[in-house]
């Protein structure tokens, strides 16, 4: 089984660490990247495609260093940007066509043969031959997931590739990368925890460019327990957009009251009661670690 290794990257914009000395190692299956804007996801993997160099740090393939420039590494890589470009006087079937001469394919049959079984695979086949430009915005992503998969690259980096993108095609696509992802590392960033833990094999959170966690979604919530307190509140005794921050997690209406769910670390209310937390709930209570101060609680008034 093939594996890629991070040894130590770190990348910086000016003052700014924006990936620190990450270390981490990906084998065959779906890794979700989740972390908030700034976090270092986008770098991450520009790095690993190449498109970065990094200050510090290596990469390994099946053991052995890498040179991100060269033409052995952008043949295992398949990568799909966060914002896309396309070509949009040209069709699916004629981009992918162009895409797989530049990576080598030199038989029209087996770049023809390829082309249809990603067309079919995306949904992409009554829409084949209109111009990119003329199609819908979840078409075109499609269309760019596509780009990132034609060549069968063995490892694949998805920028958050559902956007615009519809729930029945968002389904088909991971049940897709499902598939594929025995033989293949795949790494995809996303922004929804519940989502990502439904197909991928593994997470890894990032955090200010340090990865704060990685492994599966029961390790997570275990990490986190023993911190969210419920409390049922009266609504005349809770202030909602005085408490709308991060410490406190989830607020769900119940007769004349609320549930409110909450960030023991942070925040004090009467009649608590520890409570396990949601898969949801333990990735905010992880991002909250940063914000340890004692002097931050929020009081019911």
């Amino acid at each position: 089984m093939d594996t890629l290794f991070l040894d130590a990257i770190t990348k910086s914009y000016g003052e700014k660490v924006v990936v620190r000395d990450i270390t981490a190692q990906f084998s065959y299956g779906i890794t979700g990247i989740l972390g908030e804007n700034g976090a270092g996801k986008t770098t991450l993997l520009k790095i690993i495609s190449g498109l970065i160099t990094p200050e510090s740090g290596k990469i390994y393939f099946d053991e052995k260093k890498v040179n991100p420039d060269s033409k052995f590494w952008k043949s295992k890589i398949g990568y799909l940007p966060q914002f896309p470009g396309l070509y949009p006087s040209m069709t699916p079937v004629s981009y992918l066509d162009y895409l797989l001469l530049l990576s080598g394919w030199k038989n029209r049959e087996q770049r023809k043969k390829r082309i249809n079984e990603i067309i079919d695979r995306l949904n992409l086949k009554d829409n084949k031959d209109k111009y990119i430009g003329q199609l819908s915005g979840g078409m075109r992503q499609r269309v760019a997931i596509a780009q990132a998969l034609i060549h069968d690259p063995e490892i694949i980096l998805l920028d958050e590739p559902t956007n615009n993108i519809d729930e029945k095609e968002r389904k088909n696509i991971h049940n897709y990368l499902i598939e594929i992802s025995k033989s293949k590392i795949i790494l995809y960033i996303g922004h929804i925890v519940n989502e990502l833990s439904s197909f991928c094999s593994r997470l890894l959170v990032l955090d200010e460019g340090e990865i704060k966690f990685e492994g599966k979604s029961k390790k997570l919530i275990a990490t986190q327990n023993d911190l969210l307190i419920e409390s049922k509140i009266h609504k005349d005794d809770f202030n909602i957009s005085e408490n709308n921050n991060s410490k406190i997690l989830t607020i769900n209406p119940n007769g004349e009251s609320y549930i409110v769910r909450y960030d023991s670390r942070f925040v004090s209310f009467p009649n608590g009661n520890y409570t396990e937390p949601t898969l949801s709930e333990a990735y905010q209570l992880l991002l909250n670690t940063k914000y340890l101060v004692p002097e931050n609680k929020f009081k019911i008034k």
